[in-house]
């Protein structure tokens, strides 16, 4: 009998098993526009798929984890001879294979999202579902007359490029290598050019933050249930030409800026030599940031007009592995090559602030929570100085190689998108602030809500540039508070 006991909890187990599911399924995807109807046709098949299979999974592991918990409790028994540990072993696997079933539920969820945006896409563009093959033709466009009316384009935003009157040592710090912990700006005052060798900005565009509680089992009885909280926010409203233009005008007042410190900024026409060796980055750069599935963030990566977009060790939003040091010599060579600081910067645009309460064990709670505010959390540049280089690696003692990071948040409040809430999955308890663009949700078991932050083109030109110019004006005000002769 105890030998059947432990064959079904390890047969719960077995037959828990499925076929492997995605980890993720964004709703909204940046190229689904221009996909043709047979490929969003082919698409909704394939999601149709998944979302068999994820329902199949949760079906399963909810049964699955009642035979393990039913299996776990018969070892318990005296009468059929008890499994030792057996019924605390049976909650555990009915614990795990659970969670495996609502893991399988919120992809066939995420699925069944996704399917009603394509669906609606199809039915907007005039696809046919009788026939997947048929495109429909293109619409035609106006014919420009005199008297047609113009399409406004976005309108630069007036900033000033003075230096902010800040202690920029509060926002950023870093440290030289082999110069025994010897402050980067040290090597600030060493030299009075400095080559803007990269200028990287990343738009962050979706952002997704989770939170867990464990179950558990105290003494005396007390039962605690798992929780699982989500919620996902996506930008819509602004297109890739108006980040263009939000970059170029960032770098033009960053230019700007640093000429305010009293630097003299060498000209792009002098860097081609580096950009010709290093290796570059297709552009736009589309990412996904994940750290530990608990925070996740899409981001569009873009460089001033003439300037290639490249990486280096280091940059978490880059592709560069960290065995490859193509680009980090280079980039020393030049600084010996044209004697100047050298510097790279790598500026994140955020549109959201989410914060999670992370997994927690026992009666912790799961919580996630976010506002809509135009930021600059990250920002971050190597500082190289070279006055003797090998092979590319700058000779210490004669050169600094160091980074500068960001420690401090930069943000507006200039409002410049509006929340509508697309997703709300039910499973636990949400609670709605009554402030705008403020939300939280707190998990009783699972809940995943998803909202959608719509902006314009304008709106959030005006956002992001004031929030970029404090940020890069602050470290250029760097280069003032630590002058060179």
């Amino acid at each position: 009998m105890k030998r059947t006991i432990v064959t079904l909890i390890f047969g719960a187990v077995s037959s828990a098993a499925a076929a492997e599911l995605p980890a993720s399924i964004d709703r909204v995807k940046t190229g689904d526009p221009a996909m043709s109807c047979a490929q969003t046709f082919a698409e909704i098949g394939n999601l149709n798929q998944i979302i068999a299979q994820a329902t199949s999974s949760e079906q399963n592991g909810n049964t699955t984890a009642v035979v393990a918990d039913t299996a776990g409790k018969a070892s318990e028994s005296p009468a059929l001879g008890a499994v030792p540990f057996g019924g605390l072993f049976g909650k555990i696997i009915g614990g795990i294979v659970r969670n495996k079933a609502q893991d399988a539920g919120a992809i066939g969820r995420q699925a069944q999202a996704r399917k009603e945006h394509l669906t609606t896409l199809t039915a907007n563009k005039g696809c046919k579902d009788s026939d997947p093959a048929y495109e429909p033709p293109a619409k035609a466009q106006p014919t420009a007359t005199v008297d047609a009316p113009k399409v406004a384009s976005v309108v630069p935003v007036t900033v000033s490029t003075a230096l902010p009157d800040v202690n920029a040592s509060e926002y950023f710090d870093g440290k030289n290598g082999g110069t025994f912990g010897a402050k980067t700006v040290e090597t600030l005052p060493k030299n009075k050019r400095v080559a803007i060798a990269g200028f990287r900005v990343v738009f962050v565009h979706y952002a997704k933050v989770s939170a867990s509680q464990r179950s558990s089992y105290l003494p005396g009885g007390v039962h605690t249930g798992a929780a699982h909280v989500a919620m996902e926010i996506s930008l819509q409203g602004v297109d890739e030409a108006t980040l263009q233009a939000i970059t170029d005008q960032a770098y033009a007042n960053f230019v700007a800026q640093l000429k305010n410190a009293g630097r003299e900024v060498v000209p792009m026409e002098q860097l081609k030599s580096f950009w010709s060796s290093a290796e570059l980055a297709s552009a736009p750069y589309n990412k996904k940031l994940d750290i530990a599935g608990k925070y996740v963030r899409n981001g569009l990566v873009l460089s001033p007009a003439g300037m290639p977009l490249w990486w280096q060790i280091g940059e978490a939003w880059g592709d560069t592995g960290v065995l490859n040091q193509t680009n980090m010599r280079a980039l020393g060579t030049l600084a010996h090559e044209i004697n100047a600081i050298v510097i790279a910067p790598q500026i994140v645009v955020d549109f959201a602030n989410v914060q999670t309460s992370g997994t927690t064990t026992w009666t912790g709670g799961a919580e996630v929570e976010g506002a809509i505010a135009m930021s600059v959390k990250e920002f971050t540049s190597r500082v190289l100085r070279s006055e003797e280089s090998r092979s590319g690696m700058v000779a210490y003692g004669k050169g600094e190689d160091g980074w500068l990071a960001q420690t401090k948040a930069i943000s507006t409040d200039i409002a410049f998108a509006d929340m509508t809430k697309i997703k709300d999955q039910k499973g636990g308890l949400m609670t709605t602030m009554n402030i705008p663009n403020v939300f939280n949700v707190v998990g009783s078991n699972t809940r995943k809500t998803g909202y959608l932050a719509q902006t314009t083109p304008q709106a959030y030109t005006n956002a992001a540039i004031t929030a970029l110019t404090q940020a890069t004006g602050i470290f250029a005000k760097l280069f003032k508070d630590y002058p060179a002769p």
